[in-house]
């Protein structure tokens, strides 16, 4: 996502710049990943991610109501109910358990803090 914006400037600022989002990895400040929105669809066991509404688990009304939790019409790894980790239910319904955390890695540096802008 990419912000574009004119910036008259006529004496140095500070300026705190803040990514909330990294479609590849987990902030550091994000400890269990629940506000991981990156686009991985593939469970820790190599198993392919089902879609949170395709109407094939129990949860699919409950999670259809629960606000913005990333969760909706995609297959991506999420953390909506505080589990240890981003994860997402399995492609193959014959599985069990029918969900399985995804590996995600950790953000290997921070990407907000602030810049002297002149």
């Amino acid at each position: 996502e990419t912000a574009t914006f004119d910036v008259y400037i006529y004496n140095p600022v500070t300026v705190t710049i803040s990514t909330t989002t990294n479609s590849s990895c987990v902030m550091s400040d994000d400890t269990n990943g629940t506000n991981y929105r990156g686009n991985q669809d593939t469970a820790s066991n190599g198993y392919a991610c089902n879609e949170w509404l395709n109407g094939t688990t129990d949860d699919d009304a409950y999670w259809g109501t629960v606000g913005d939790y990333g969760v909706g019409d995609h297959n991506y790894c999420r953390n909506p109910d505080g589990k240890p980790a981003p994860w997402c239910y399995l492609a193959s319904v014959y599985l069990s358990p029918d969900w399985e955390l995804c590996d995600i890695p950790d953000c290997d540096e921070d990407t907000s803090g602030e810049r002297e802008v002149r």
